[in-house]
């Protein structure tokens, strides 16, 4: 193509200009931004949802309106080494048993100033998925004594109640899956695995 003339100019022959490879370079180009935006971190998750506070009545209250299924409840604390340990075994459990009926729920007895502190990062980020509500204060053994008079201070502590609300059998200290699905299988309706 010629340019045409300006200023008193002879016209100049530019040389022809492929336009597909400088498409190909604006559209690259073009993308640089795009990919840095998408290769961005996420943005910060916001708080974790800190568990509900319950009275002892309040536990009852949580425990009876689970009635008709195998429930597993779970006493605990951030502190407690062996809690710590086992609750990804009641995560798992609960994943694998839930469609049978089981239903896991736990009950922090930590102080209620930590709650949002300790105990609501530490499930968000250690036990995501694991229910838990939160003592209010009141002694454990207030809370205990809904499912066990008998308790002996042991944490970790889980019950097994049966579809009828009875307390079926106590698991007590740090236990591995097994011991967890061994006490559960029997009131589930589930095929033997």
């Amino acid at each position: 193509p010629l340019m045409p003339r300006r200023h008193g100019l002879a016209p100049v022959r530019l040389a022809p200009v492929r336009l597909a490879p400088v498409r190909l370079a604006l559209v690259l180009l073009a993308l640089v931004p795009a990919a840095r935006v998408a290769a961005a971190p996420p943005p910060a998750p916001g708080p974790a949802p800190t568990p509900a506070i319950v009275t002892p009545a309040g536990f009852r209250g949580a425990i009876e309106a689970q009635r008709g299924r195998v429930l597993l409840v779970n006493l605990w604390a951030s502190w407690c080494a062996p809690c710590r340990r086992e609750i990804p075994e009641l995560v798992r459990l609960g994943r694998e048993f839930g469609r049978c009926g089981l239903e896991v729920l736990g009950l922090t007895l930590d102080e209620p100033a930590t709650l949002a502190t300790i105990v609501a990062p530490l499930v968000a980020r250690d036990f995501p998925g694991f229910r838990t509500l939160a003592g209010d204060g009141s002694s454990p053994d207030s809370f205990a004594s809904v499912l066990d008079g008998a308790w002996n201070e042991v944490l970790p502590t889980s019950y097994v109640v049966a579809p009828d609300g009875r307390v079926v059998q106590r698991l007590q200290g740090g236990k591995p899956y097994a011991d967890f699905a061994a006490a559960v299988r029997p009131h589930l309706a589930c095929p033997a695995s």
